[in-house]
């Protein structure tokens, strides 16, 4: 316990005390001719510290610490400037003082601090924060501002960052035709959704990207689910959300919910009737409609729209056959079998013949996953799935005799040839019964299927570094499932088979 000084000490000031007490970090008791307790009873020199305690050393300024502090210089500057202008139009009404705070309450800051940040590094521009109160734009809301201007760049970096996502991003999948003379405010112009997240694909902070990433899903399922909105624009942006998930989807079930999505709305706007077109009679009586109206005409008109149509068969195909939760994937009609005509005979974009490629490949590969899901659960029906692996071997040899030579040797055909090959003779893995029983076929099949997953892998590997950096996520999943199915390989038990065959040609290590 501490005892109490008496009556004719008083303990010193704050930051006041003796420099021996505040090293020693000890009371300084005063006594009669300002010498302290504990320096007379220890007969050392009292001396005192001049003027009051410092702090310790201080951080350095963050560069966030120092954007916010400008914003609020920039925000004071602009109260002071509302005030002044309304001061001379107009007498301030009660409710004008509050009124500059719920303007800054309105601010998109993440945006805010993103636009003034490329400013100051870039030392140009005049930067005008969105205001949206209602004197600036009383029809205007703050999430239409964060939608139309959270992805803005400056021209010249906008331009690269199309130039960039047309000649990396679209060689692997070509869902989307961008004319070369078309330009970056062209294409934030005419399709602000696919802009936003064609900008987080391009974006190189893994940090930023997964903001960005967010703030896109919240502003697509407001649009498709509480708005019901259908464009094309929406489609396009969830192709680039697919075909990329990698960059976004960080373990969560995104994937299946969003492609899902761009199902129905491809379906809302007639352009994929899996039906036909006898549809139900209770949407073709002659009656108002009074929830939702589908567009009058015949899907689909343009080529883009066929584009959307063989990339979303693409991608759901994929995603149901790869993923551990199974999507049921979308079913090849004859409205796809139009859409490769057409896209054959009047494609305008160089890439037309590639994405009718692996449309084609993958419209095989479909086929072979579905019989071996319904071959296993339905065998008296459909057969063992093994008995259908010489038909697909032959309508892949179909679709390699109908590619030129360029895009046989295209590293994306060829990595979705051997997935295709693989799904066909990964059958003999999932075959039931008969282990113990030398099986030719079977061990003809093994063999074709480590062939194809080596090869798979070899194709990945060899891609040039420019190729791997728009990598789309259905060649990491080809790669994926080849080493699945090798390690499955080299651990399956069978008669007359040699898991040593599988790491001598296929060393993964």
């Amino acid at each position: 316990m501490e005892v109490e000084a008496p009556a004719n000490r008083v303990p010193a000031p704050y930051g006041q005390a003796c420099t021996n007490c505040a090293k020693a970090k000890c009371k300084c008791i005063l006594r009669h001719g300002g010498v302290c307790e504990r320096c007379h009873r220890l007969s050392k020199e009292c001396s005192r510290t001049g003027g009051n305690r410092r702090g310790g050393i201080r951080k350095p300024v963050s560069r966030r610490s120092q954007l916010e502090e400008k914003l609020d210089d920039l925000v004071s500057l602009l109260r002071d400037q509302q005030a002044q202008s309304s001061g001379e139009g107009q007498q301030p009404s009660p409710a004008s003082d509050e009124q500059p705070s719920r303007e800054c309450a309105d601010l998109d800051l993440g945006a805010w601090y993103h636009k003034l940040a490329s400013v100051t590094q870039g030392g140009r521009g005049i930067l005008t924060p969105p205001i949206t109160g209602s004197r600036t734009a009383s029809n205007a809301s703050p999430s239409m501002y964060a939608e139309s201007h959270i992805y803005d760049l400056l021209p010249a970096e906008g331009q690269r960052t199309l130039d960039f996502f047309r000649s990396h991003h679209l060689k692997s999948f070509p869902f989307i035709y961008i004319p070369p003379d078309m330009t970056a405010m062209e294409v934030q112009k005419d399709y602000p959704m696919l802009w936003m997240i064609l900008h987080a694909t391009c974006t190189k902070s893994p940090t930023r990207q997964v903001e960005l990433g967010v703030r896109y899903k919240e502003i697509l399922a407001r649009k498709v689910v509480v708005e019901g909105e259908r464009s094309l624009d929406l489609l396009l942006s969830i192709m680039v959300y697919c075909s990329w998930a990698f960059f976004f989807a960080r373990g969560r079930p995104y994937l299946g919910i969003v492609s899902n999505m761009a199902r129905a709305m491809v379906a809302d706007m007639r352009l994929y009737r899996p039906l036909g077109d006898n549809a139900s009679s209770l949407l073709t009586c002659p009656k108002p409609y009074s929830f939702y109206e589908p567009p009058k005409r015949n899907p689909p008109t343009t080529n883009q729209e066929r584009r959307v149509l063989l990339s979303l068969f693409i991608l759901s195909s994929l995603i149901s056959s790869s993923l551990a939760v199974r999507y049921d994937a979308m079913k090849w009609t004859a409205q796809l079998d139009e859409a490769v005509a057409k896209l054959t005979e009047q494609g305008d974009s160089p890439d037309d013949a590639l994405l009718v490629a692996i449309s084609r490949i993958t419209k095989v590969s479909d086929e072979a996953a579905q019989l071996t899901k319904f071959g296993f659960e339905d065998p008296d029906h459909f057969g063992p799935p093994m008995y259908h692996v010489k038909a697909l071997r032959q309508a892949l040899a179909d679709v390699k005799s109908m590619l030129p030579l360029d895009l046989l040797q295209n590293k994306v055909v060829i990595s979705y040839l051997c997935a295709a090959d693989v799904l066909i003779h990964e059958t003999a893995l999932f075959e039931s019964g008969g282990d113990k029983t030398y099986d030719f076929r079977r061990i003809e099949y093994l063999h074709d299927c480590m062939r194809a997953a080596r090869d798979c892998l070899e194709n990945y590997v060899s891609m040039e570094p420019a190729q791997n950096v728009g990598t789309s996520m259905p060649l990491s999943l080809h790669c994926s499932h080849s080493l699945q199915t090798l390690f499955r390989l080299s651990t399956y038990e069978h008669a007359g088979w040699d898991r040593s065959v599988v790491r001598q040609n296929a060393d993964l290590l």
